[in-house]
């Protein structure tokens, strides 16, 4: 349950409507940081993953960090079958059945990681069907998920699991009471992938939950021609039914096709931010230069010298000073922004419709009318702080904002 958030792009209010409710405040963004912006702000970054090979450019270019191989602590002696490819996603899911109940009969475990909840729960039909009761992890049980799934290695256990559900939890081969000699005799914990991710480095760390640690395990992936990511992304393969190599070509092809896909949509999300970014930081700079010294009394009072002469003989110069410092100039100073950030976001989200029409990069087209809308930003703000200077009443108590009409945030 997610208290007080909303949908965006107009859909809560969409929903609203359509529910016969009242209309509720949206709210606005004060503020936003990108995760790698705030990862950077950190002195010292370091992280630990197994398949950081498959996104080193990534690491190195919205990270600047390089990748450092650090061998194993003990060899990893799973056995990672080829590809098991079919024509439909029937003929898949019966064969994931099939797969299962011959590992199930020697008392093997065996770990089903699913492309996403609706497969789950068919799958774990199909297995009931086939009488070989199974154990459902996809998310929807989340405060039971880190317990169930270490035991996904106990003898005779299938669990149906989803990409996300109970990682980070290590599978201990026996369970938490059982016999591990014997289960590795088995040939340890057996995982199926009922299909390819969009990116490499998910199937990775799906076939890495078994053989952990120097233990025995198995892994292999059942995919079919009609998988979602063979159809958006090698849809004449898949039209043609392609089989052998040229299955295992287009699957591949597939994959590589949606890993570019994804890249160039996250390169292009990080140069839009990649510009506020740097706005964000001219003013924070100038923030903390009101923050920590007397720039913002002294500003008012070059631009209202009479306002200053007419408040200075009844108000203690630091109460006048953190009045004008908090109270006004770091009020507009945040309200601008605030102001330009729902700019940016209006803008960015029509301007493909401008540079459709004008035959311009839209990339470039947001950038200039960014810039151009924050080169005033700064100045914008002092006019709006000397305004209210000079007719918002300041007492020894401080400013009365509301009293002119402005309302500072009620939460953030």
């Amino acid at each position: 349950m997610a208290r007080r958030q909303r949908w965006p792009d107009g859909l809560h209010a969409a929903v609203e409507a359509k529910e016969g409710l009242a209309a509720s405040d949206s709210g606005e963004i004060l503020d936003s940081i990108t995760i790698q912006s705030l990862v950077r702000r950190y002195r010292t970054i370091c992280g630990m993953t197994g398949t950081a090979v498959a996104a080193g450019q990534q690491f190195r270019e919205f990270y600047g960090l390089e990748i450092a191989v650090i061998p194993p602590n003990r060899p990893c002696i799973r056995t990672d079958e080829p590809d098991r490819l079919y024509p439909t996603i029937g003929e898949k899911e019966q064969a994931v059945v099939g797969e299962v109940a011959d590992a199930h009969a020697t008392g093997r475990p065996v770990l089903i990681g699913t492309l996403d909840v609706a497969e789950s729960e068919r799958l774990a039909g199909a297995l009931g069907r086939a009488g070989l009761r199974c154990t459902v992890l996809n998310a929807k049980n989340d405060a039971q998920e880190a317990a169930i799934v270490a035991e996904a290695g106990a003898h005779g256990a299938i669990t149906v699991s989803t990409q996300m559900a109970g990682r980070g939890t290590d599978i201990r081969l026996g369970g938490s009471g059982g016999d591990r000699d014997l289960i590795a005799e088995l040939g340890g914990l057996y995982l199926i992938g009922t299909g390819r991710h969009a990116s490499s480095r998910l199937d990775e760390q799906l076939r890495g939950r078994a053989g952990r640690q120097g233990d025995p395990g198995g892994s292999v992936f059942l995919v079919s021609m009609e998988d979602e990511l063979v159809l958006q992304y090698a849809p004449d393969e898949a039209r043609a039914q392609a089989s052998g190599a040229k299955a295992h070509w287009a699957l591949g092809h597939a994959q590589r096709v949606a890993e570019g896909v994804n890249l160039e949509i996250h390169r292009n999300t990080w140069q839009y931010n990649k510009l506020v970014e740097d706005q964000w930081r001219i003013v924070l700079d100038h923030r903390a230069r009101v923050l920590r010294g007397a720039d913002a009394l002294s500003a008012l009072g070059r631009q209202c010298p009479e306002r200053l002469a007419e408040l200075s003989p009844g108000i203690d110069g630091d109460v006048l000073a953190g009045a004008a410092r908090q109270m006004i100039v770091l009020f507009h100073l945040d309200r601008a922004w605030a102001d330009h950030l729902a700019f940016l976001a209006d803008l960015r989200e029509g301007i493909h419709l401008r540079a459709l029409a004008r035959g311009t990069v839209p990339l470039n087209e947001f950038m200039k009318e960014a810039i151009r809308a924050f080169r005033d930003l700064l100045e914008e703000a002092a006019a709006r702080s000397a305004q209210t200077f000079r007719i918002a009443p300041i007492t020894a108590d401080g400013v009365d904002l509301e009293a002119i009409g402005l309302k500072r945030p009620t939460s953030t």
